[in-house]
């Protein structure tokens, strides 16, 4: 009789370790736990998923298991959790908690969707767990006309200019939309061109539309911010450059002009050694690489450096064999003594400088 009750207790003591195994703790996501409402409601800019929860409540226990293995397997957006029970001194800027567990979606550090309590948070996560990367997902952030590219005012926001019908846009889509959703709705727009009423009438400021499709155009305040990307590939390399990071403008040749000059001016400005950089602005290579080129410009010290917009300098080019742009030349005493050519070459030239294994005293 005493066997059988030790084998009844141990297997019962087995049956519970298991289930407890199972269950998965809040501590699992340390790395998404935050510590006050501010820094909650303020840690990015895009698009976020916050969960408000009560440890020390019946609701948010109920809900626990549901909710933290949506969030085990969750991978669309960034994603962070707040225990309001260990709050005493502040509040949200969101408005009075209505003490049940809550979701929200936040975008640009506020509330684009809300869900409060568990009947509304397990729709939530259906919805979630089923989500469909397809342009209607965006429906509030497509433009059906010129003026209301214009009429934005932001200082940094992405125009995504697309066909249905344009295989390179199809082909492009599983990529960019994923990425987009996880963007700011008030930093990335859609335009279908097909719909756009006398799509062909472009305001000056767009004229860079007729690139072709698909295109990504950086804009400010309604203005063409000298930036863009044309075509599958150089569409996913800037997404893929920017990653998670915000959307922002890079340098502009401008901040650059006193470092322009002319074609006559070229290979003898100086005897020193110096760069020599030949870009044009509407060249999709050039401004595929502009913001990593301008930051090693900017960051440079000691050697100078020169820019040729070849779409508007004066004379004609000067460099043996010039090959088009973007091209990065090396020059000491009127001679070239390197040179890189396209935006695959001139990229991995500034890597191996920032990282020593190229040494420009070599010259």
């Amino acid at each position: 009789m005493k066997k059988l009750l030790f084998s009844v207790l141990l297997l019962l003591s087995l049956t519970l370790s298991s289930c407890n195994l199972g269950k998965i703790s809040y501590d699992f996501f340390e790395e998404q736990s935050l510590q006050t409402y501010y820094q909650a409601e303020t840690v990015s800019n895009n698009r976020y998923v916050l969960y408000y929860y009560n440890s020390n409540d019946e609701k948010s226990s109920e809900l626990q298991q549901d909710i933290l293995s949506f969030f085990k397997e969750f991978e669309a957006l960034d994603f962070y959790l707040l225990d309001t029970a260990e709050i005493k001194s502040s509040t949200s800027s969101f408005g009075e908690l209505a003490g049940e567990p809550i979701i929200y979606v936040i975008s640009s550090q506020k509330v684009l969707e809300e869900y409060i309590g568990s009947t509304e948070i397990n729709e939530f996560i259906i919805q979630y767990s089923n989500i469909e990367f397809d342009y209607s997902l965006f429906e509030s952030q497509h433009l059906t006309s010129y003026e209301e590219v214009l009429a934005i005012e932001n200082d940094s926001y992405i125009l995504y200019y697309y066909l249905d019908s344009c295989p390179h846009c199809i082909a492009s889509k599983p990529s960019v939309l994923p990425w987009a959703f996880t963007k700011s709705v008030e930093d990335i727009y859609f335009m279908e061109g097909s719909t756009v009423p006398n799509a062909d009438q472009l305001p000056t400021e767009l004229i860079i539309l007729n690139s072709g499709t698909p295109i990504l155009v950086l804009m400010t305040n309604g203005k063409f911010a000298d930036e863009f990307y044309s075509g599958k590939e150089d569409v996913l390399n800037y997404i893929d450059s920017i990653g998670d990071g915000d959307i922002h403008l890079s340098y502009s040749y401008d901040d650059f002009e006193a470092n322009h000059i002319d074609f006559f001016e070229t290979m003898s400005i100086t005897s020193d050694l110096h760069f020599e950089y030949y870009y044009s602005p509407i060249c999709s290579h050039c401004n595929l690489i502009k913001g990593q080129l301008l930051n090693f410009f900017y960051d440079l010290e000691d050697i100078p450096f020169y820019l040729i917009n070849t779409s508007e300098a004066n004379g004609v080019v000067k460099i043996p064999g010039f090959r088009g742009t973007p091209a990065l030349y090396i020059l000491k005493d009127n001679v070239v003594v390197g040179e890189y050519i396209g935006s695959l070459a001139i990229p991995e030239f500034i890597d191996d400088y920032y990282s020593g294994d190229f040494d420009i005293n070599d010259y």
